[in-house]
């Protein structure tokens, strides 16, 4: 059964606040040493946010499973919808859950995979290392220094192993990039032209009603309430807002 249990916000943020860092990460005792055999072989995972991001580290981990390298135990989401989704992907044995922290409270499971958006990736990760987990979570770490710094801080003091998922920069590609110019193959560089995505226009549109399968208030977390905008302020298009996810350059364009 999904954990719905319903948080206060005023109490959600209290928490938050007190609580301000795919490879799998294999804990100290999980894989056997010469003279002492593993007591499991299998490192075992829970997946916090498991659409966007989240559904591509679950296709990786459900391969890692078929070669027995991984267990899946629990997956996460705010929206029942992608939850169930996790849940058909993963298998049977694989518990749902609406609010992480009672994941985090499970005994069971080795390491965290976060893949939430931006705004929680700083909690969670502080959450996760206080609760004895390894974590991998997605880019970027964080929204502010002060909040990079804090994941840094809790993974020193729980002695956690925490990894953030800038997979591009381990890319063969990019490593091969990186060694020609290093190497001095490309000569002297004289300018480094960049250039940015296509922006969003058309604006942000107008608030409504949250779907009945999302919980906005867990969705918001640490943020201040605002209404839900589907074109804006939820799934894959949270980056419009500065506070969570750095903000997307954008086109003016009408408001509705």
């Amino acid at each position: 059964m999904i954990q719905t249990r319903r948080v206060r916000r005023r109490d959600f943020l209290a928490a938050a606040t007190a609580a301000t860092g795919v490879p799998w990460l294999v804990p100290s005792g999980v894989l056997g040493a010469p003279g002492r055999p593993g007591a499991n072989q299998r490192v075992t995972t829970g997946h916090i946010g498991v659409g966007g991001m989240g559904s591509a580290s679950l296709g990786h981990v459900r391969t890692l499973q078929s070669q027995g390298k991984t267990q899946v135990l629990a997956v996460c989401d705010v929206d029942e919808g992608r939850l169930q989704r996790a849940v058909t992907t993963c298998g049977a044995g694989v518990t749902p859950y609406r609010d992480y922290r009672y994941l985090l409270q499970r005994k069971d499971i080795d390491a965290v995979v976060i893949s939430t958006p931006d705004h929680w990736h700083a909690v969670q990760t502080v959450h996760a290392c206080e609760s004895g987990k390894h974590v991998y979570v997605e880019k970027p770490a964080s929204c502010t220094v002060r909040e990079g710094q804090a994941m840094v801080a809790a993974a020193r003091t729980n002695r956690r192993k925490v990894q953030v998922g800038s997979q591009a920069r381990s890319a063969e590609p990019a490593w091969q990039a990186c060694t020609y110019i290093r190497n001095g193959m490309l000569g002297t560089v004289g300018k480094v032209t960049t250039w940015h995505t296509p922006n969003p226009t058309g604006g942000t549109g107008a608030p409504a009603p949250p779907p009945p399968e999302l919980d906005w208030d867990l969705w918001l977390g640490p943020l201040r309430w605002r209404p839900y905008v589907p074109r804006a302020y939820c799934h894959g298009v949270f980056r419009w807002l500065m506070e969570s996810g750095g903000g997307v350059i954008r086109v003016a364009g009408p408001t509705s």
